[in-house]
């Protein structure tokens, strides 16, 4: 605005100073709703779940496959826990069992198994394994 272009009249000079104070004091409130705005996304919480408003509203109405997670909710306390991790058995698969096999015992002979004592040894445990045997084709 010109300082030529103002009005000579104070009434006319007080009226136009209203105006422009109510134009700026409106100016003002818009811009202290984005400051609250922009340091509520800088500061605020950084969840992903947010009230929705306006348009988002309006997004909302395609977000159904996640609406229904969020709906379903677990109701006891087994539910709510996550089942304990189970790991996978560690070592070899068994040989399966429609394989031929063939038993091997190794013993001590009979003039062996007699402490020199003369107390007569016990076994005192075995062990079992299975080794798989590959012949070439004939």
């Amino acid at each position: 605005m010109d300082i030529n272009s103002l009005p000579d009249d104070p009434a006319a000079l007080k009226a136009l100073i209203v105006d422009m104070a109510a134009d700026h004091q409106t100016q003002i409130v818009q811009l202290e709703q984005r400051l609250r705005l922009l340091n509520l996304i800088i500061y605020g919480p950084k969840s992903e779940k947010r009230a929705r408003t306006g348009q988002e509203q309006q997004l909302s109405l395609f977000d159904e496959a996640e609406q229904t997670v969020e709906e379903h909710t677990p109701q006891t306390f087994e539910e709510a826990c996550a089942p304990a991790h189970t790991r996978g058995k560690r070592g070899r698969r068994p040989i399966p069992a429609d394989l031929p096999r063939v038993t091997v015992v190794h013993d001590l002979p009979e003039s062996e198994k007699t402490c020199p004592c003369g107390a007569e040894l016990v076994r005192i445990g075995e062990e079992v394994s299975e080794k798989l045997d590959i012949v070439p084709a004939k």
